[in-house]
């Protein structure tokens, strides 16, 4: 059967993976449940896409993609404390609408081009997680639209939600968003830099006890390629300050930004690009809101650029939650197992992350540093030198008590997965027969990493 709509049409991951499938974007949410029931009925193969920013497989699939895209729009609650989004309604537009009404969410991601209901499926977490969580902590409620066309309101009392919120489309599709909003008035960002040197200093910049109280203020950390030294950044918000641009980092349409991403994509421009920032390292900026927010809509742009023109500009980025007091210890074997591969990390990050509730989550009951690294891989060779790398990472994480996140790309072992979600894999199991008991919606990296869920055994 064909979906009403429906067009044959190769679609991409954000990190590169491509998918020839059958394409259909309704417009509505009658046409959405008109559309699943139809294709779950005739036995298709349903997978969910938003904004196109998903960096592994999790939107993809060679069946049937329904894209969300168009169901768009935002309705303010009044006096703005909350605000229901379109599934489709990219983060950049919320965020105008919101500031213009002396609001802003608590926790909002790094690029305007992720659509709400995308970064509510991946658990997405940003610059203000340390002080404010995920951004599904501040989920108040979805409507969802199972496989078979049914329509359910799950709010924060329903054990559903923390299935959905994190659960990257597998158990329906979220047509709306019913999100949180603090009071902001102000219009710009002031990032500090409070620590230069080795990997201890940075990580004890970015623990929770070396932010002051009141959430005003967060922290995150940047590592250079050596893994050896990093740099850690408070930020805060402010207004009426002159403008001290960060322009290697905060201004992501800047031709300065451009030559770094370009720099970035070898490994001699990355050693060149970490080794310049440390040693020209700023000690205070002021950039505008919107260019602090959205800092990755460099990095977007030109991927988006270069595959207009034809380049292959493959990403892989893998994250690793880990209890604090390991984060030392996960950096250090990153290194040695990068060393031993070969391979460079274009970007390394870290980031404190406070316990949540979402099944999925890689910091589901335990807080932790969430360690992020990103490889621009040219050659096949270096990419599976990189996917090796990451799958011995993976296991050295699990023995460190931490988890594999998500979100991002995975590789690694599915027993090492298995071990890691044992806890909330069986409960996840449950809704996912209860909202889906044709099995109609399938995800292909869901699958990948835990062959339970498609019904065959762990290897």
């Amino acid at each position: 059967m064909t979906a009403r709509g429906e067009r044959v049409a190769q679609v991409a991951s954000y990190g590169g993976d491509v998918a020839r499938c059958g394409l259909v974007a309704p417009a509505s949410t009658d046409e959405l449940a008109d559309v699943l029931a139809r294709a779950s009925g005739a036995g298709r193969r349903i997978t969910f896409r938003g904004g196109g920013c998903a960096f592994d497989t999790q939107s993809l699939n060679r069946d049937l993609v329904v894209s969300l895209d168009r169901l768009r729009g935002l309705r303010f609650s009044a006096g703005a404390t909350r605000v229901a989004a379109g599934a489709g309604e990219p983060w950049g537009e919320l965020v105008r609408a919101a500031h213009l009404r002396g609001r802003m969410p608590p926790v909002v991601v790094t690029t305007a081009f992720a659509s709400v209901a995308g970064t509510t499926s991946g658990l997405c977490v940003s610059r203000w997680t340390p002080v404010h969580g995920p951004d599904g902590d501040h989920v108040h409620a979805v409507e969802l639209v199972t496989a078979r066309g049914r329509r359910l309101r799950l709010t924060r009392d329903d054990a559903a939600l923390p299935a959905v919120t994190g659960g990257l489309g597998y158990l329906g599709a979220i047509t709306s968003v019913e999100l949180a909003l603090r009071p902001h008035a102000h219009d710009q960002v002031e990032t500090r830099l409070v620590a230069a040197g080795g990997i201890g200093e940075v990580l004890a910049a970015c623990a929770p006890g070396a932010l002051p109280a009141g959430g005003e203020v967060t922290a995150y950390g940047a590592l250079l390629p050596d893994l050896r030294r990093g740099m850690a950044f408070q930020s805060r918000h402010v207004s009426g300050q002159a403008r001290r641009p960060f322009r290697a980092v905060h201004q992501p349409r800047s031709a300065l930004r451009l030559l770094g991403e370009l720099l970035l994509v070898t490994h001699a421009g990355t050693r060149l690009v970490g080794e310049i920032a440390y040693r020209l390292r700023g000690e205070r900026h002021v950039d505008s809101l919107v260019d602090y927010t959205f800092f990755m809509d460099g990095d977007t742009r030109f991927r988006r650029l270069g595959r207009r023109l034809g380049l292959a500009l493959r990403l892989v980025q893998q994250s690793f939650a880990v209890p604090v007091a390991a984060g030392h210890e996960l950096i250090e074997r990153a290194r040695r197992v990068f060393d031993a591969a070969a391979v460079v990390p274009m970007f390394s990050d870290v980031l404190y992350c406070p316990a949540d509730r979402a099944l999925l989550s890689a910091t589901h009951g335990m807080a932790g540093f969430i360690v992020s690294f990103a490889f621009s891989p040219r050659t096949r060779g270096r990419l599976a030198r990189i996917e090796r790398a990451l799958r011995q990472l993976s296991r050295d994480c699990r023995a460190l008590g931490g988890r594999v996140r998500l979100t991002k790309h995975v590789h690694a072992d599915p027993d090492d997965l298995a071990a890691m979600y044992s806890a909330t894999l069986p409960r996840f199991h449950q809704l996912k027969r209860a909202l889906d008991p044709d099995g109609a919606i399938r995800n292909e990296f869901l699958e990948r990493v835990f062959p339970s869920l498609a019904g065959r055994p762990t290897p």
